[in-house]
């Protein structure tokens, strides 16, 4: 492999990555040269998308996914095409930004996906009601892609879509909770389905 750049961490991850490629590859009666590793490392990696929060693009390579390097080993391997697959969720998160003090300088983002609490931080009388207007920031991590150009990704609750050109949908609790056809002010739980 050619000499990289940057920190000794990332030659050791990019060396790991390697090793199990290469002992995949020898394990299925392969025994690629380091120039095909390196290709299939570089096909098989996921592109980084700039996070919605930032203001100017991420310029950065793609991000290992060895995960995906070994399905395209076995794929050759059983005479399936050496790519990526097709394109596919691997991961979904959810983030809800809640401002707690310096007029948005400072602010939480620790969610629990399966909770997003609405009263914000605090508790009882004293909770700051920011996790009402805080935003809540829904992404997927998707592998195989050949190229972003042209995709769009859907986030479906209720009978409404919100679509971006980027794999995450920023939206406020209010604008969730009102697609889903609940009520914003409740003394219960709400419950809401979603697909992206």
């Amino acid at each position: 492999m050619a000499e990289i750049a940057g920190p000794s961490a990332f030659r050791r991850q990019i060396a790991a990555a390697a090793a199990v490629v290469l002992q995949t590859s020898r394990l299925t009666g392969r025994h690629p040269s380091p120039d095909d590793v390196r290709s299939l490392l570089e096909r098989t990696g996921r592109a980084v998308p700039t996070p919605p929060q930032i203001d100017r693009p991420l310029h950065v390579g793609p991000q290992l996914d060895v995960t995906a390097a070994v399905q395209a080993v076995l794929a050759e391997a059983h005479g399936g095409p050496a790519g990526t697959g097709a394109a596919r969720i691997v991961r979904l998160s959810v983030a809800h930004r809640q401002t707690i003090g310096g007029l948005g300088g400072s602010y939480l983002e620790s969610t629990d996906p399966g909770r997003i609490d609405l009263a914000g931080p605090g508790t009882g009388s004293g909770a700051t009601g920011e996790g009402l207007v805080g935003p809540v920031t829904i992404g997927a991590d998707v592998t195989g892609l050949t190229g972003d150009k042209g995709i769009e990704y859907v986030l479906r609750i209720g009978k409404r879509e919100f679509t971006s050109a980027t794999p995450a949908v920023r939206l406020t609790p209010t604008q969730m909770l009102t697609a889903a056809g609940l009520p914003v002010a409740a003394t219960t739980d709400r419950r809401l389905s979603l697909t992206f």
